[in-house]
């Protein structure tokens, strides 16, 4: 199995996200025949719901959001795995930059040890999150794309790998099967989630109960760890069992026979 580093962000809003919010207008609020007093109600109302929806998504991207925890989990060749976190603790002065500077040297690690930077949508959220947040922070990331994309040999998106890139089952406009982590580690048989509420207030439950906050992050990189272990042995044999089929017997060496065990790949 190719040793991999798995990693998982948790995130908050930052204090500067509501700078970066358009103004709510009141102008697109249809009052109608309304009188004064009803429509001014209508006006704070649908201005409330806008500032509202607006603050769930602000610890979903870089600008709005900051990164309270990375969990880890280091896979070696033989699939054993090591799971830790690195969490802010401003007592202890481990800021957010900190726990950027700290992933980067990993990855910078991993990429001069042939080991390969993996987790569960980490192309569309974590990486992008790391990087724009890096950027803030006037930090300078490892360079992990060949011209637009990400290297193939460095970073492994499970989702891309699991949805054989993007396949999904869907109805009309719906999707009918999220392939989110729960669902695919539902599919392997590998867990769950301890719950998917902590994720979406990961900041409120970071201030009131940090174990339980660490012990949510941790999971998650335990799973994503599973999964990688799955399609990863998988499409080793795979890519195996094709080599050995495309063999003829003049490409064999010695008196290896086509019927015979060879060692082809490690």
């Amino acid at each position: 199995m190719i040793p991999a580093l798995i990693f998982d962000i948790e995130t908050k809003a930052n204090v500067l996200a509501e700078l970066y919010v358009p103004p709510f207008d009141e102008d697109n609020v249809k009052t109608g025949n309304y009188g004064d007093v009803a429509a001014n109600k209508k006006i704070a109302q649908s201005k409330a719901i806008y500032y509202s929806e607006c603050r769930k998504v602000f610890p979903l991207h870089g600008v709005t959001g900051e990164i309270l925890m990375f969990s880890y989990n280091e896979i070696d060749s033989d699939g054993n795995s090591v799971i830790t976190e690195e969490h802010q603790d401003l007592v202890n002065g481990i800021t957010e930059q900190t726990l950027l500077e700290n992933f980067w040297k990993r990855v910078e690690h991993c990429i001069n040890h042939n080991i390969r930077i993996a987790g569960f949508k980490i192309k569309t959220f974590d990486l992008p999150f790391v990087i724009q947040r890096s950027w803030f922070w006037r930090i300078v990331p490892v360079q992990l794309f060949r011209g637009k994309w990400y290297r193939d040999d460095i970073v492994c998106d499970l989702y891309d790998e699991f949805t054989v890139q993007g396949n999904t089952v869907s109805y009309g406009q719906k999707t009918l099967i999220k392939n989110n982590l729960n669902t695919v580690c539902a599919f392997l048989k590998i867990g769950q989630k301890t719950g998917t509420d902590i994720g979406k207030n990961f900041g409120k439950i970071f201030e009131s109960n940090l174990g339980l906050a660490l012990e949510y992050g941790k999971n998650d990189a335990y799973l994503e760890g599973e999964v990688y272990k799955v399609l990863m042995e998988t499409k080793h044999t795979f890519e195996v069992l094709t080599i050995k089929s495309n063999l003829k017997a003049d490409d064999l060496i010695g008196e290896d026979k086509p019927n015979e065990q060879t060692n082809i790949l490690p």
